[in-house]
């Protein structure tokens, strides 16, 4: 597989992209939240795995934008992982059992908004990059030396 046919094949498919970078992105984010303290959600890689897929995407006919969404949602999964553990927490309070639904449904709801703002903090980045792609494209006239 040429460089050529591969840069298509991602510029083609944007979840081509996105989910093995993404992956990678999770990973790292999911090692490094793991290890550091609770609540920590390190999202420097999903911004440059962004940054490079809008500057691949400038070049390609591909919406950068959403290449960078993509990434930062597939980015932003070890979230989802981490908050699983509280709800058998908030099952085992002595509390009304509507309270700890409400309480569920909350937490729900903010996991959410966290995984959109890392889509959107990944759309910042490929904006960033497709932005650099147009600044240093050489579609522009030849230079002559006379």
């Amino acid at each position: 597989m040429s460089l050529q046919s591969l840069h298509s094949t991602l510029t083609d498919h944007p979840w081509a992209y996105a989910l093995p970078v993404g992956g990678v992105c999770a990973w790292y984010v999911f090692v490094t939240s793991w290890q550091s303290s609770p609540g920590s959600l390190p999202l420097g890689p999903v911004l440059l795995a962004s940054f490079v897929g809008g500057f691949l995407f400038e070049h390609g006919s591909g919406d950068a934008s959403g290449v960078g969404f993509r990434t930062g949602i597939v980015g932003a999964l070890p979230l989802v992982w981490h908050s699983h553990r509280v709800f058998p927490y908030i099952a085992g309070l002595d509390q009304p059992a509507w309270f700890g639904v409400v309480q569920a449904m909350l937490i729900l709801f903010v996991t959410v908004v966290i995984v959109v703002f890392a889509g959107a903090f990944g759309m910042l980045g490929a904006f960033v990059g497709s932005w650099v792609a147009t600044k240093t494209s050489r579609r522009g006239p030849a230079v002559t030396g006379e």
